[in-house]
């Protein structure tokens, strides 16, 4: 098993930039779904696209300025998060960058504690990129689906 250092993380919510209170960051997944092929004995299941995907960056003790300038642009809000450390002996740098409609929510407020802002986005374009290489870039509105290296 190969150990991940993360050393810096950096988020560009609507051109604000957000480095020390980064708590989480959930890139979007992608499930496949599949459609029932009968067969004689033996059916079999076909992909057929994918569900509907999101990520999730949570902060700490942002402002509803930060929220602000995340939700500006309503459904072409765009967020960009680089991530760089070490994965064993190896250098890395991960940058996402993502564009969709945001949505928001503050934890409750108390006394002693930052207020937690969770930031969870809807994918309209998407581009991942390690170390240089595209791992998956996608455009719905431009029917344009590379993802996880394969191109559909």
């Amino acid at each position: 098993m190969t150990m991940t250092a993360v050393r810096r993380r950096k988020a560009v919510v609507g051109g604000l930039k957000v480095t020390n209170n980064i708590e989480s960051f959930s890139q979007p997944t992608f499930t496949k779904t599949y459609a029932d092929i009968p067969g004689s004995f033996v059916g079999s299941k076909q992909h057929i696209g994918f569900e509907a995907s999101e990520w999730k960056l949570v902060l700490h003790g942002e402002a509803a300025t930060t929220m602000m300038a995340a939700m500006l642009l309503g459904e072409n809000s765009v967020l960009i998060y680089t991530e760089s450390g070490v994965r064993g002996t190896e250098k890395y740098e991960s940058i996402h960058t993502m564009t969709g409609d945001i949505s928001r929510e503050f934890s409750e407020s108390k006394n002693g504690s930052q207020q937690t802002l969770t930031l969870t986005g809807q994918i309209k374009n998407y581009a991942w990129v390690e170390n240089g290489v595209p791992i998956t870039t996608i455009s719905i509105p431009n029917d344009e689906y590379f993802i996880d290296g394969v191109l559909y």
